[in-house]
């Protein structure tokens, strides 16, 4: 039994990975006939983008006895809404795990819209809805540079949440924890 296990994750990982090899493929082709000069932005924002899922769905695979389901660009492009608003050791450290350094970083924003928009308008020939939302304290005073960049990038809205409120509602009997 166990090497039948072996046999069939091994044969599903090689598919998972032939799968979005072939989506890659196909988004850069597509991507040529609509952009000239982004093509290389975007070749190496998808290169980034499969190089980081591979490596996250090894790192989440490890451990695991089942399958593993993810959607490796909604991960990324959550995280590159959260790297818009860092800086400093954050940024660099960010960049390097999720491979952003393979693109320039004046153009990994701009890039990741131009990506997100080009596998909504495939052409009509499917639908795809993508729902990026912000949520933080509503106490917190957001820069407006980032609000404004995040929804131009990303199409990503800030929602005020009361996370004091939301704390405070939940009974956690900390005595029971160990």
């Amino acid at each position: 039994m166990q090497f039948i296990w072996n046999v069939f994750s091994f044969s599903g990982l090689f598919f998972l990975l032939l799968f979005i090899a072939g989506i890659c493929t196909l988004i850069t082709s597509t991507m040529a006939d609509s952009c000239g000069d982004c093509v290389e932005q975007r070749e190496s924002l998808v290169n980034a983008n499969t190089k980081f899922a591979v490596s996250l769905l090894k790192k989440l695979a490890e451990n695991e006895k089942e399958n593993v389901f993810m959607s490796p660009f909604s991960i990324s492009l959550a995280l590159a809404l959260t790297h818009l608003g860092s800086k400093g050791q954050t940024s660099e450290e960010m960049k390097q795990v999720l491979r952003f350094a393979e693109v320039t970083e004046k153009d990994l924003h701009p890039t990741f819209s131009s990506l997100q928009s080009t596998l909504m308008g495939f052409e009509g020939k499917y639908e795809l809805r993508m729902a990026n939302w912000l949520f933080g304290e509503k106490t917190y005073k957001f820069l407006e540079e980032y609000l404004t960049n995040s929804k131009a990038h990303y199409k990503a809205e800030l929602a005020a949440v009361d996370f004091a409120w939301v704390v405070s509602s939940f009974s956690i009997p900390w005595d029971n924890i160990s």
